[in-house]
């Protein structure tokens, strides 16, 4: 029973570290598993320059058209927060976008990829400046990918990872100038050429707050795991250190007297 005991800090801590993870409740998300159709559902707005080039298909948000885009209501709007997605340009001239903090039709910050470029931009007024961009990545034009675009206060960072998690490219920002703008959320489909299909799937929207109080548990908790584990080595030193005085102690005429 007490080698179980002793075991438990490491039990322990990986139950907390599940239940912590299982509370990261997402604000909003969408794996678009649902039955192919020309409407996307689940409360999408859809632009559509053209009927039919926003839809569900294979379980996934495909964008077929020239600027057509599909984006969350406006009562889900914010300015802090972050956005995951996986994103798949499966065409050489295909580009999506990932729009946060939509508040007009020329003013939102801007997160674009194709197979070559991963691009970070803020729209004002139709006047544009790219904050951050990486050329030449050479992606796999039929590969997934998946973007993570943090949004808090003045500072702004994208990164970009492969399907299995290495880190791509990381991009980033400071803007005080629109630190406090509120907005909402869009997935978009770029004009490049007409009809290009990109592919959207797994979309999520976590809030700052609770990640931040996440990390500052999981820290306390490695604390109390260090501090356990500390305790368990004593324990055991004490544990041997004691055999170890009462063997000295034995003598030969204790053990045949044992046998009496």
């Amino acid at each position: 029973m007490g080698f179980l005991l002793l075991d438990s800090p490491t039990k322990l801590v990986k139950i907390v570290n599940e239940t912590l993870n299982v509370l990261a409740v997402k604000l909003f998300g969408d794996n678009f598993t649902r039955d192919d159709s020309d409407t996307v559902g689940n409360d999408w707005v859809e632009d559509e320059p053209l009927a039919g080039t926003c839809l569900i298909s294979s379980n996934e948000l495909h964008i077929v058209g020239s600027d057509a885009s599909v984006e969350r209501p406006a009562a889900e709007a914010w300015a802090d927060g972050k956005i995951t997605t996986k994103v798949r340009v499966s065409q050489l001239n295909s580009e999506a976008a990932v729009l946060a903090r939509y508040s007009a039709a020329d003013t939102y910050w801007y997160v674009s990829l194709t197979v070559d470029d991963f691009t970070l931009k803020w729209f004002d007024g139709g006047d544009s400046a790219t904050a951050d961009s990486e050329s030449f990545l050479e992606l796999g034009d039929d590969e997934w990918y998946e973007i993570e675009f943090t949004l808090n206060g003045s500072s702004i960072s994208v990164t970009l990872k492969e399907s299995d998690g290495t880190l791509v490219s990381t991009l980033s920002v400071t803007d005080a100038i629109h630190a406090t703008v509120s907005g909402k959320q869009r997935l978009m489909g770029i004009d490049n050429f007409e009809f290009q299909l990109v592919e959207f799937d797994d979309f999520s929207h976590y809030p700052l707050d609770v990640e931040f109080n996440l990390l500052r548990y999981l820290g306390r908790f490695k604390l109390i795991n260090e501090s356990l584990n500390f305790v368990e080595s004593c324990l055991k030193f004490i544990v041997v250190d004691f055999f170890k005085v009462q063997l000295k102690n034995i003598t030969v005429k204790k053990v045949l007297k044992w046998f009496r």
